[in-house]
């Protein structure tokens, strides 16, 4: 009987990942704590079925290989520019922070300081995969906080990369002498000609050959195409520059005091550290939650550190298990702590002096970023007020006809995002004439106002008029029966979105019941002028 420890290491590691993942969503938790404890089950350290550790080893180095291809799916570099002013001081800082409470832990329980500071580094990465999965979960990924989040992981990321590069050859230099730094220095140019072949290879190659992939219309193809690419660009990056992605499951707790104090250092320091820093940049408290909440948690990079380290003898094995277990704790932990964090918004944001803080941070990156405004603007077509999901898609509908309109958010966030994607942002209450006047309403032709709140979007209206009493005002209301208070107030175009629901869902049962597509426009166009004639209006916008 031939032997096949290939298929045998796959199915056993698969089904025993399935079932731990099933009974860890069953739980409550996420089901990657149930795939740690499942590699942990049948790893060579625990009685029972072992599955072949040389296969397993590559299997998982395979596994990490897909998990950054998915992270890097869901961002980009215009992603992480937009987000940098936020994500490069606030990684760089909390990294730091973690980073020497747990090299000062480490020295107090006995360890030299150079196994405390690798192990530091390793802790004070968190996992964007459990991140992005929190978002997804909080619907927060497209937000300004969500991307703030992830950036910020991002950066940790690469922080992690340049260390993983230098850890060999740290250790063949034993850490003195010239030829470190002669090490050093052909370690980060291998990084930087590696870097340069991806973006390259992403830019130009990957484009080209999933195009034509995706001509031949077979999707059995497209993903293979995508699973080849990833793996032989990890296989490249191994063979030819050392940048190992190798990651291993083993958690004994031979050390309960440095497990303990891991974990406080994971699920207190790091999010404190990360909410003070987002704070005193004047971001908002939502924000400041998000990324302090995704932070309490590490995963897929502080394996691969760890691992990485104990394999060129720079950490004990006991070192590697402590991060096991502290994965395995924090990431169950995770969801409940982003929960609360988030539900800590409304109390908190009720305390006068931190209400008072984060104002006063909020204004000076708004006034910054108004100053940067007013550098760049231009004399607008058009003035959109709210960039929501209705802002988001006039916004877009707009650049369809080559209109830059100038946006008017109260979120600064949003608009810092904004500009550094070079859009013309202001900041600040658009019912305010002199924030009016500084978006040069004047010289508009059109406000639209995509407030969902009909309170505010009156007092915009009216303001609008007294600065610019001739520009033509598109606005959003909710209900039909706020038709007159629009008008009395100046609006010159209302779309209702009680209007536009009964279209939507009308349009929806005729497409149901098989109505020809005319009749269908016909019908929902007659619906539209019933409920709210002004709608008509918005048709002669272009």
């Amino acid at each position: 009987m031939h032997e096949i420890p290939l298929i045998t290491t796959i199915a056993l590691a698969l089904s025993v990942a399935l079932l731990f993942g099933l009974l860890a969503k069953r739980l409550g938790l996420s089901p990657i704590v149930g795939y740690l404890i499942a590699g942990v089950v049948i790893g060579p350290y625990t009685p029972g079925v072992v599955g072949d550790a040389k296969i397993a080893s590559q299997l998982a180095e395979m596994g990490v290989i897909l998990l950054m291809f998915g992270v890097g799916l869901h961002f980009s570099v215009k992603d992480l520019l937009a987000v940098r002013s936020i994500a490069v001081p606030g990684a760089l800082g909390q990294s730091t922070a973690a980073t020497i409470a747990c090299t000062g832990l480490a020295v107090a329980l006995g360890w030299s300081w150079q196994t405390g500071l690798i192990l530091g580094i390793a802790v004070s990465v968190a996992s964007t995969v459990v991140l992005l999965r929190a978002l997804v979960d909080h619907r927060s990924v497209n937000t300004p906080e969500g991307h703030a989040a992830v950036g910020w992981l991002i950066v940790e990321d690469i922080i992690t990369v340049l260390v993983l590069v230098l850890l060999p050859p740290l250790a063949a230099t034993g850490g003195n002498g010239t030829s470190l730094w002669q090490t050093f220095g052909i370690a980060v140019l291998k990084l930087a000609v590696l870097t340069a072949i991806v973006m390259l290879a992403g830019a130009r190659f990957v484009p080209w050959l999933l195009l034509r992939v995706a001509r031949l219309r077979s999707r059995e193809l497209f993903t293979l195409s995508v699973l080849v690419m990833a793996i032989c660009v990890a296989t490249v990056s191994y063979v030819a520059f050392g940048a190992s992605l190798a990651l291993g499951y083993r958690a004994i707790l031979e050390s309960p005091g440095l497990v303990v104090g891991v974990l406080a250092i994971i699920l207190i320091i790091k999010p404190l550290a990360a909410l003070g820093i987002v704070i005193i940049g004047g971001h908002s408290l939502k924000t400041a939650l998000t990324v302090a909440g995704g932070l309490a948690q590490i995963g897929e990079f502080s394996f691969i550190l760890g691992d990485t380290a104990q394999s060129l003898g720079l950490i004990p094995g006991t070192g590697n298990s402590v991060l096991v277990a502290a994965a395995v704790v924090s990431i169950s932990l995770n969801p409940l702590i982003f929960r609360r964090m988030l539900a800590l918004e409304p109390l908190l944001a009720r305390r006068p002096l931190l209400a008072k803080w984060l104002a006063g941070g909020r204004e000076r990156l708004g006034a910054r970023a108004n100053e940067i405004a007013a550098e760049r603007m231009q004399d607008p077509g058009a003035i959109v007020v709210g960039y929501g999901p209705v802002g988001q898609t006039v916004t877009r509908l707009l650049a369809e006809f080559e209109i830059n309109p100038i946006i008017v958010e109260s979120n600064v966030e949003v608009v810092v995002e904004l500009q550094q994607r070079g859009k013309q942002a202001l900041f600040g209450d658009a019912s305010r004439p002199e924030i009016l006047h500084a978006a040069r309403l004047d010289a508009a032709a059109y406000l639209i106002v995509t407030v969902p709140r009909a309170d505010i979007s009156l007092r915009i209206i009216q303001s609008a008029r007294e600065v610019a009493p001739l520009v033509r005002i598109i606005a959003r209301a909710e209900y039909i029966n706020q038709s007159d208070a629009f008008l009395q107030a100046g609006a010159s175009i209302i779309r209702y979105d009680e209007a536009e629901s009964a279209a939507a869902l009308a349009e929806a049962l005729l497409q149901d019941i098989d109505v020809p597509v005319d009749r269908i426009d016909a019908l929902v166009g007659a619906i539209r002028n019933e409920l709210a004639p002004a709608w008509k209006g918005l048709t002669t916008f272009f």
